[in-house]
């Protein structure tokens, strides 16, 4: 068998087409490292494969033991249950790992595990999603070759649309949860109309993404009562740009504990349309409060609503936040994203 230069090793989710903040970011780091490295031989490994054949486990062994690199893009279950197989064949082999973090857990897991400290040491690069996150590490755990490498995307998006017409439009593009923050978008629903009398034009809110199975009857149940509210499936990522641009500002009010560096906030500033996000974990660094959105306190239903009624009421405001959006995610491209990880990969 050939050997191979770079191994990627995460949950790509090809065996159901799995949507989400996870496989996105697995699949686009593949995606990058095989456009910018023609010359190497890359592959991946999915470890979806675990779900449906516990043999596919010598699959990634025989792959490990032809390789030079490995890109490890782990959830916790993974960190904890397949490293150890790959530590054990790296003392063997002597590849490299570059360790790429997907959400803003990492941090808490090691205080929950200091064992794999020793692991994350050996590591060529620790790659986080936030500068915060990384601080935390060097302080913490004296981990310094944790980096930077922030969400991106592989694109050439230009919006066309300019939604002028008599709705205001409010997308929520994420997993469908109440950790995500629905039960307030919802509510907001609501606001809009006992309060149409205050506001500039009609409010339209439309849900997309995977509908998490123990809240799916409260969340239908809404969508059925509330004619301003639709829900429309999840957003095949070749479209997500095209869907996006239709609307007039992107919402997430989480409260989820892993949140990292959401997706759709990238996906919202490459289509060209500010973010209202509640104010948790690392989020404030990717929004530029009161330019290309709006930032408020998680317990403050007030703000969120008072955000969102001051976009659709002042359209020159909301023209100034899409531009300030658009030129927001030039920070977030792939031609900023691969030197950082090209540097690593050479070590």
């Amino acid at each position: 068998m050939k050997n191979i230069d770079v191994l990627v090793i995460g949950y790509f989710g090809f065996k159901n087409n799995q949507i989400d903040g996870q496989t996105i970011k697995t699949r686009n780091i593949y995606d990058l490292i095989v456009q910018e490295s023609p010359e190497l031989n890359i592959e991946f490994y999915d470890t979806q494969e675990f779900q449906s054949s516990k043999f596919s486990i010598f699959t990634a062994i025989g792959k490990l033991l032809l390789t030079r690199k490995v890109v490890y893009l782990p959830g916790q279950n993974n960190l904890k249950h397949f490293y150890p197989i790959i530590d054990v064949i790296q003392k063997i082999k002597k590849f490299g790992i570059v360790y790429i973090a997907v959400g803003g857990w990492l941090n808490d897991f090691l205080l929950k595990n200091p064992s794999m400290v020793k692991s994350f040491k050996k590591f060529d690069g620790i790659l986080v999603e936030s500068d915060a996150l990384k601080n935390l590490l060097i302080s913490n755990f004296n981990l310094i070759q944790a980096d930077v490498l922030t969400n991106f995307r592989i694109q050439a998006f230009q919006p066309s649309s300019n939604n002028d017409d008599d709705f205001f439009r409010v997308v929520f593009m994420a997993r469908v949860t109440k950790l995500k923050g629905i039960d307030l978008v919802i509510d907001y629903a609501i606001h809009t109309k006992a309060n149409q009398q205050n506001l500039r034009k009609k409010v339209l809110i439309d849900f997309y993404g995977p509908i998490n199975h123990k809240d799916s009857l409260d969340f239908l149940l809404d969508v059925e009562k509330y004619d301003n509210v639709r829900y429309l499936g999840v957003v095949e990522p070749e479209v997500v740009f095209e869907t996006l641009q239709n609307y007039d500002v992107l919402v997430l009010p989480t409260t989820y504990p892993g949140e990292g560096f959401p997706g759709t906030i990238v996906d919202a500033y490459i289509s060209g349309i500010p973010v209202v996000v509640s104010r948790w974990k690392y989020l404030p660094e990717f929004v530029e409060d009161k330019k290309t959105g709006f930032l408020f306190d998680v317990d403050d239903k007030n703000a969120f609503f008072a955000h969102l009624d001051k976009l659709c009421n002042d359209p020159e405001l909301l023209s100034e936040f899409k531009i300030n959006a658009k030129l927001k995610s030039d920070e977030y491209s792939h031609h900023s994203a691969w030197p950082i990880l090209e540097a690593i990969l050479n070590k």
